[in-house]
């Protein structure tokens, strides 16, 4: 199941997100390339979810809740590319709050 809501990253900021899942129910979440030209070479949970589990794969992350939890949990993400116009490594980060309904 994909996870309901969006999100983007910027070098160099610290980005808030929203995204929400059924109670009991992993979600994904997948990223494909950043600005015009950047392919992502990194994922990393930075700080995982106090109410349920995360994890990461080449192509994004996934989240599933504890059982039986409903509320509201948080976690920081890490993306890192490299892209012009630098072709140097950039990273940006996310924080998403994650609403389990």
């Amino acid at each position: 199941m994909r996870c309901r809501g969006t999100y983007t990253v910027r070098a160099g900021q610290h980005s808030q997100a929203h995204i929400s899942t059924a109670a009991g129910k992993p979600c994904k979440m997948t990223y494909v390339t950043f600005g015009t030209s950047r392919a992502a070479s990194g994922i990393r949970i930075a700080s995982g979810p106090k109410n349920g589990s995360a994890a990461t794969d080449s192509s994004g992350f996934r989240y599933a809740p504890k059982s039986g939890f409903r509320g509201t949990d948080t976690m920081t993400v890490d993306f890192t590319w490299n892209g012009p116009p630098s072709n140097k490594p950039a990273i940006g980060h996310v924080t998403f709050n994650i609403t389990v309904d």
